[in-house]
């Protein structure tokens, strides 16, 4: 997984060399394409979730669910899809 991780870590330390660590920097994920193995799984993200975080490069993750067939469906606050999720961030050293 760090392997498929790589590229967007190396972008986000390269942002955040530019931004310094008092910028909020954030990264766009699938949570879930639904559309079984063919696609990104929940499983897929949540590995990549706990790479990103053992990095400690992105402060906030932009969760969404769905291929574009289905439209994306974001994640919410309320406890929908995703909810459980809502408030995951970086923490602060």
């Amino acid at each position: 997984m760090e392997n498929r991780c790589r590229l967007a870590l190396e972008i986000g330390r390269a942002m955040r060399a530019v931004v310094g660590p008092d910028f909020p920097l954030g990264i766009a994920l699938t949570y879930d394409e639904m559309i079984g193995e063919a696609g990104i799984t929940e499983e897929d993200t949540l590995a990549q979730l706990e790479v990103f975080l053992d990095a400690r490069v992105f402060d906030f993750f932009d969760l969404s669910l769905g291929a574009p067939p289905l439209g994306p469906l974001h994640d919410r606050a309320d406890g929908g899809a995703g909810g459980d999720l809502v408030g995951l961030r970086r923490p602060r050293p």
